[in-house]
């Protein structure tokens, strides 16, 4: 099986789910320019992959780990659900970037936590 490594940017503090806004929402803006940053972030590392690994794309079934690198881990007080779900404006950028078919085809790893720094 190939393996391919992306880099995307962390989730802002805003999605997090213990840090809600005042009225209990995340608002949508917060999600959005997530996603965005997520995409360009994607495609800009696609340009960067050899002609034999573009051929590969889009992946219909894949597994997905994500690795959290931060400088306080200790901002991760929820369980793994929770770090997924705060990047799943991350996932649907990778499909919107070409990279997967749809993210109802993708599995997912346990998310891990470093501490950088």
């Amino acid at each position: 099986m190939k393996t391919l490594t992306f880099v995307v940017p962390h989730p802002p503090d805003g999605l997090n789910e213990n840090r809600k806004s005042p009225n209990g929402k995340v608002t949508w803006a917060i999600r959005k320019s997530h996603k965005t940053d997520c995409i360009y972030a994607i495609r800009s590392q696609v340009r960067e992959l050899s002609e034999e690994e573009r051929k590969l794309l889009p992946i219909k079934e894949c597994r997905i780990q994500y690795d959290f690198r931060r400088a306080r881990p200790a901002a991760f007080r929820g369980d793994d659900d929770n770090l997924l779900i705060m990047m799943k404006g991350g996932l649907d950028a990778f499909k919107d970037a070409g990279v997967i078919v749809d993210d109802r085809y993708a599995r997912f790893d346990d998310p891990t936590v470093t501490k950088i720094g």
